[in-house]
């Protein structure tokens, strides 16, 4: 069980008020459309209906989403994807517990290797547990999670699960996936 305040080897359930997680990728990657499906389908109230996201708007520095969850509540920080937005990352990631990276399934060289720039900075700076989302499977054009993987360089013991941020494909399985590494949480729920 995550604890506020040590640790806690009680059956009984630990109200914890803020569980910090952090949602990063680079501009257009599909973060706000991950965030607001994932308070919706955790509170049961996605529908499977396509998220409107016609236009790109570009996360303004930060946003906030807020997801209860069992004996929790996970606080959601999108971190704006664009570069003017990366100095001031160091400053939000303080206190996270986990943290998602969305990669663009159907993306150019240039975003993948803004990928393996925020893979590299979760790795070695941030130092939190992870899922890597590979995002936009609904398009035809998107590669697969293993070869989002292989052209990233992950390694096994990390997951990489394919994800839609607009039909809620495989959502829950990431948002449950990262819950359960870091502390077991979410270990027994999966996308239905």
């Amino acid at each position: 069980m995550i604890s506020v305040n040590g640790s806690h080897k009680s059956n009984t359930p630990l109200i914890v008020s803020n569980v910090k997680l952090l949602l990063m990728g680079s501009g257009g990657s599909g973060k706000t459309t991950m965030g607001k499906v994932l308070e919706s389908i955790i509170a049961e109230e996605f529908e499977n209906n396509l998220i409107a996201c016609h236009e790109y708007k570009p996360t303004p520095g930060v946003a906030f989403y807020k997801i209860p969850f069992e004996n929790i509540h996970a606080i959601l920080w999108e971190l704006g994807g664009q570069k003017r937005y990366r100095p001031l990352w160091n400053l939000w990631w303080a206190g996270s517990k986990g943290a998602f990276l969305l990669v663009d399934s159907t993306a150019s060289s240039q975003i993948i290797e803004e990928s393996k720039l925020i893979l590299k900075l979760l790795k070695e700076t941030i130092n939190v547990p992870f899922v890597v989302c590979a995002n936009k499977q609904d398009l035809p054009a998107a590669l697969k999670p293993e070869e989002i993987a292989k052209i990233l360089g992950i390694e096994n013991n990390i997951p990489v699960i394919g994800t839609s941020s607009i039909t809620g494909l495989n959502v829950k399985t990431a948002f449950y996936k990262l819950l359960s590494i870091i502390d077991g949480i979410g270990s027994r729920k999966n996308d239905s």
